[in-house]
């Protein structure tokens, strides 16, 4: 079995169930990993299940199976989870067998964890089965399992257990399958209520993926107005809840331990055609203000020219989240942004993908949803023109669409070797097409009257 530190990041997502998908969804991923399609297309349903067990995982309290109401992602009730679609040749709307499936895999699917959540009798959210797979072999964790049936499976995977089973035996041993967290896990402990003194129970999970899930980097379409002043918070390489909230700290940590960064941060902010310089100042112990340049470029006395940030435009308050998380992230770490291109002028939309690009090539792994045919073109052109040392296979596209019945389809491809992507959607090209025809026809039409 592979250990944590020889693993990769996640690799693939697989979704069965949860709103709009339907019938089971296996997304693979590249380094950077491109969500596109039409609004309620299913865009943001596909991350929702790893957001559901992030915010499950970073939660300070043991929430049970999924935290629904968290800082991620909000549902008031497990059943607005499951997906429904409309039957066969009929307008009557029914809901599928009430079961969700959520699961990740690492190491190009040769490492995978997928967990099946059901409404129970109470209408409570419970965790039917978790299975997960090692190189060819698969543990299948079901609460019913016997304490022999565990053993047997979980040793197929684990052969060295043999020897702990032979030193703590039944009847006061056995195994047992437990709720921890959004997982099923396999525990070998007492069954007789003995406290160990010299043996803690031994548990069998999916930590690989609870560590790649907890750690990603998420960061929402609505990222709030610029305030005058941000909260002071703790800066490692976990970021519970939603990533804008840390920005300030880390930037601040910067200064002192990274310079360097701040300098990078500055040159990013500064190809995007917005300022050159970020700084941050106490305001107290519990507080940060933002300022940046006052000038798009750096000039004689610029370093003190500079402005709190909630007094320049709002396209800078919403994509310098992201460039720090771009810079926070550590590789293979996994970074989610919904709509990085929000509030952006189109020649910094257009700029933003080189610096996505690059980010993905220092080894993070980014996902983006966007609505930017501009930001798309970008990420070809630099492509194409190699300015970037990552592989053309390295970015995915996956093309988001929902039929009549309201189940969400996906077309999936990758970049070539000059950028392309292969056939171009219908809601991105096709519709800048008609809209400069219409224009045109409009104008000519105009012209055309006496």
């Amino acid at each position: 079995m592979p250990t944590l530190r020889s693993m990769g990041g996640i690799s693939r997502i697989d979704i069965e169930g949860l709103k709009s998908l339907g019938e089971k969804l296996s997304l693979n991923l590249g380094k950077l990993t491109i969500l596109a399609g039409a609004n309620s297309s299913g865009k943001s349903t596909v991350m929702q299940g790893l957001l559901l067990q992030k915010q499950t995982l970073n939660a300070p309290f043991d929430p049970g199976p999924l935290l629904l109401n968290g800082e991620n992602v909000k549902f008031s009730e497990a059943a607005q989870l499951l997906h429904t679609g409309l039957g066969e040749g009929s307008r009557r709307s029914t809901k599928r067998a009430g079961k969700v499936t959520i699961g990740t895999a690492t190491e190009r699917g040769q490492v995978a964890v997928a967990t099946t959540y059901r409404i129970g009798g109470k209408e409570t959210l419970e965790i039917e089965r978790t299975s997960s797979s090692y190189h060819g072999k698969t543990v299948d964790l079901t609460p019913d399992l016997t304490s022999a049936q565990i053993s047997e499976s979980v040793r197929a995977v684990l052969p060295g257990l043999q020897e702990m089973e032979d030193e703590r035996r039944p009847p006061a041993f056995a195994w047992s399958v437990q709720p921890h967290r959004c997982f099923l896990v396999a525990a070998h402990g007492r069954t007789d209520g003995v406290p160990e003194l010299f043996h803690s129970p031994y548990k069998f999970g999916p930590d690989w993926a609870a560590n790649l899930i907890r750690g990603i980097i998420h960061l929402p379409g609505l990222r709030g107005n610029p305030e005058r002043s941000y909260p002071v918070t703790a800066v490692g390489k976990e970021f519970p809840g939603q990533f804008q909230n840390y920005m300030a700290s880390l930037i601040h940590n910067w200064k002192s331990s990274a310079g360097e960064r701040v300098q990078r941060l500055g040159k990013d902010l500064s190809d995007l055609g917005l300022t050159w310089k970020v700084d941050t100042k106490p305001v107290d112990d519990t507080s940060l203000a933002i300022s940046v340049g006052r000038t798009r470029t750096s000039a004689r006395g610029g370093a003190r020219d500079l402005v709190n940030i909630a007094d320049v435009g709002l396209g800078v308050s919403q994509v310098l989240p992201v460039l720090v998380a771009l810079r926070a992230a550590a590789p293979e770490q996994l970074v989610y942004l919904e709509q990085p291109e929000i509030h952006l002028h189109p020649s910094a939309q257009y700029a933003l993908a080189r610096i996505l690009l690059e980010a993905a090539a220092r080894g993070s792994r980014v996902i983006i949803e966007t609505h930017s045919s501009l930001l798309l073109r970008g990420l070809q052109v630099a492509i194409a023109k190699e300015k970037v040392s990552l592989p053309p296979k390295e970015v995915a596209l996956h093309w988001f669409s929902r039929d009549d019945a309201g189940v969400t389809g996906v077309t999936s491809c990758t970049l070539d070797e000059e950028g392309a992507f292969g056939d171009w959607p219908a809601d991105f090209d096709d519709i800048s097409l008609q809209a400069d025809s219409d224009y045109l026809d409009a104008v000519a039409d105009r012209r055309s009257r006496p």
